[in-house]
């Protein structure tokens, strides 16, 4: 009898991140194996709640005429892979130790984090790009096993607030194509990545993941240096502008390009007649650029702090569905001088 596999029975492990080369050749066809890169450990899980992996693969259809109105059969396109994965946020527990996220978030801001010893580790922005590598094992073994090789983040969206119990992250991205236990490649003209020939790798025996969720609605807001205690809720989402390159003579997605970021808040306060919230509407309308610090959580170690730099505030929508006014305050982008728009320090 078939195995029916169940949505709980699932263990993600992260790899890298790792940089593009200075050429800006692709450097990732092999998957964490035993061979030139190493096997998966216990030490690469990482929790999450929600993993998308699809495969795109388009269906090449004959525009000619064919003096019927049937469709003809049509041939295999370009391959590509736009995956997510979800999580809670979670430190590691210890200041000074990056998160078992950190491949992640390292592909997202383009370098390592600067870690403080036994206090903090701070991820800064930079133009460099870097991949990362994430396999799926699935329970029972025998089910079709996936991976990600040479992921590249596009975009990620933190989620915190009042009513929010556990502060999330969404991660998005691209890769050149999903690899999978019940297709890889066997022949050598099956791909161009060098997949073909390679045996799945197995799954650790155990795995080990660091650090509790954080608390969603415990933290601080900071506008333009003033503490907003009417906050809401705020949602942050940072645009890499990283995509795949289309290229001749491959079924898959080329050198890696990069146009500009595109960093924006969102947040909500009650609507409330005192000083601070007047100072809000003002800026929103003049749309002076100013800092904003959201911090969430508030135990040593796993308290997360995002600043996005010279943000021009949307002007509020005003929200009468609730016992209470709320403001609502739209994408509000983030602006610089230089790789300075935004960092994220945990502490």
């Amino acid at each position: 009898m078939a195995n029916r596999i169940m949505t709980r029975n699932e263990f993600l492990y992260l790899y890298g991140a790792l940089p593009l080369s200075t050429t800006g050749a692709l450097a990732w066809p092999n998957l964490p194996t035993s061979g030139s890169t190493p096997a998966p450990t216990v030490g690469n899980a990482c929790k999450f709640t929600h993993l998308k992996f699809p495969k795109k693969e388009e269906l090449i259809r004959r525009p000619d005429k064919t003096g019927s109105r049937t469709v003809p059969a049509g041939s295999p396109g370009p391959r590509s892979a736009n995956w997510q994965i979800d999580m809670s946020l979670a430190g590691n527990g210890v200041g000074g130790i990056v998160p078992d996220s950190d491949p992640l978030l390292v592909s997202l801001f383009g370098a390592p984090a600067t870690v403080a010893s036994g206090v903090s580790v701070t991820y800064s922005l930079t133009d460099s790009l870097y991949y990362l590598s994430a396999m799926s094992f699935r329970q029972p073994a025998t089910a079709n096993q996936r991976a990600l090789a040479g992921a590249l983040v596009t975009s990620a969206t933190f989620n915190f607030g009042a009513g929010v119990n556990i502060a999330s992250a969404s991660f998005q991205g691209v890769a050149p194509w999903i690899v999978d236990s019940f297709t890889l490649p066997t022949a050598a003209a099956a791909d161009s990545f060098g997949w073909h020939g390679m045996a799945y790798p197995s799954q650790p025996s155990s795995h080990a993941t660091n650090g509790n969720a954080v608390t969603g609605f415990l933290g601080a807001v900071l506008v333009n240096g003033q503490t907003y205690a009417n906050f809401k809720t705020g949602q942050i989402k940072l645009d890499t502008g990283v995509d795949l390159s289309e290229v001749f003579g491959s079924y898959y997605g080329g050198t890696p390009e990069a146009s500009e970021r595109n960093f924006t808040a969102q947040c909500s306060i009650y609507d409330q007649d005192d000083s601070t919230t007047q100072a809000l509407y003002a800026i929103a309308e003049a749309k002076t650029p100013v800092t904003v610090v959201y911090q969430f959580g508030n135990v040593a170690g796993n308290t997360w702090t995002l600043t996005l730099n010279g943000v021009q505030f949307a002007c509020p929508d005003i929200d009468d569905s609730g016992k209470s006014f709320v403001a609502n305050f739209g994408d509000s982008q983030a602006s610089g001088n230089g790789d300075d728009e935004g960092s994220l320090t945990i502490s």
